[in-house]
């Protein structure tokens, strides 16, 4: 039993790496889209994609949890 929760653990340690990983890909592309764009196109398009992360990461946080537990 002890094995099976230490796969549990390592697990989570890395899903949060990923995500971490993930999160700090999106924040880049975030400022760079808002900092960098010129005009109101690329604030749209950085909602939209700030959006699509915020899904993907609840979506993979459901699965993870299905998975694990």
């Amino acid at each position: 039993m002890d094995q099976i929760q230490g796969i549990q653990t390592y697990a989570g340690i890395v899903y949060l790496f990923i995500m971490f990983v993930f999160w700090l890909a999106a924040f880049v592309i975030l400022y760079h889209l808002i900092r960098f764009g010129v005009g109101n196109e690329p604030k749209k398009v950085s909602a939209i994609f700030l959006g699509g992360s915020i899904l993907i990461s609840i979506i993979t946080t459901l699965f993870f949890a299905q998975i694990i537990f």
